[in-house]
């Protein structure tokens, strides 16, 4: 992943000189790796993240969530010191030619800077590696926010697809279609009448998108650059 290990801002301080300063950097890493007070920060941002009762009540229920994707997969962090800036999971399916991006939560605070960009771009790099063909997320409707909700999607699934829109609420496929998802099925009602979820996937083999977090960098470079000084 490529990072700027080496940006730094300038800051004009109180005497009207301008210094230097880096950045804080935001190490990408795995999250089974990382001590148990950083996996309860994990559970503690599904809470946080993700609306009921689709999401995790409590943090019961989001600790075994983290502690399931990580036995059946992989999950990686985005950690700034001792703080979890956010993190993404990896579910394998069909015996591994495809992986499951699930689920990804970034911190409220930290969000449209790049960090999401950055976890999606480092699940797919470990999922192809671990020999996925193709990518899958499930991104659900459940508050009425895109033009599939509220609708029969049984009289025309195609044109109801083709005409996927947002209701003006930035729901989540926006984001994923950017990154070069696209559409290919929905569950009707799984969320309740009226409240489909949107099921998007990605060839393995697109080429990774553009424009990741540039603060962000890989546990190499890290020490790479500690070595440099």
């Amino acid at each position: 992943m490529k990072a700027s290990a080496q940006a730094v801002e300038r800051v004009r301080s109180t005497s009207g000189r301008t210094k230097h300063v880096r950045p804080p950097v935001v190490q990408l890493t795995d999250l089974g790796s990382l001590p148990n007070a950083i996996r309860r920060q994990a559970a503690e941002l599904l809470v946080e993240a993700f609306n009921h009762p689709q999401g995790w009540p409590t943090i019961e229920a989001a600790t075994r969530e983290v502690e399931e994707v990580l036995r059946q997969g992989f999950a990686i962090a985005a950690l700034e010191d001792e703080l979890l800036l956010g993190w993404i999971g990896g579910l394998p399916q069909y015996d591994g030619r495809v992986w499951e991006l699930h689920p990804l939560a970034v911190r409220q605070d930290r969000r449209l800077r790049g960090i999401g960009r950055a976890l999606v771009a480092a699940f797919e790099d470990e999922a192809r590696r671990r020999g996925a063909l193709t990518f899958t997320l499930g991104t659900d409707d459940d508050g009425g926010h895109t033009s599939l909700s509220e609708v029969d999607l049984y009289d025309d699934v195609p044109r109801h697809i083709a005409e996927l829109a947002d209701l003006g609420n930035r729901h989540p496929f926006l984001f994923y279609w950017r990154l070069g998802y696209v559409v290919t099925g929905i569950m009707p009602d799984a969320n309740g009448p009226g409240r489909p979820d949107i099921y998007m996937s990605k060839p393995a083999s697109l080429a990774r998108f553009a424009g990741t977090c540039a603060d962000l960098i890989t546990p190499e470079e890290l020490q790479a650059d500690r070595r440099r000084g």
